[in-house]
């Protein structure tokens, strides 16, 4: 598998974990890109696995759900 096919599975993964959870803790897309500090349309974008946080976006995430980083991340 190239190594393109795999960062479009881990940002598929990501995707979907993070959007399992922005739902359980009760944020729309604009409530938590407001206190992540992005625009809905990146949050959108990491949700859809199209793209994926830069690393301080990503510990913003973390802090914002008040989840650990590695249940953001794919296993």
């Amino acid at each position: 598998m190239s190594n393109h096919s795999n960062n479009g599975k881990f940002a598929r993964q990501f995707g979907r974990r993070l959007r399992r959870c922005r739902t359980l803790s009760g944020l729309t897309q604009k409530e938590l890109s407001a206190r992540v500090g992005c625009d809905a349309f990146s949050l959108c974008n990491w949700e859809r696995g199209t793209t994926v946080p830069n690393l301080q976006n990503f510990q913003r995430l973390v802090a914002s759900l008040d989840v650990s980083p590695k249940r953001l991340l794919p296993k």
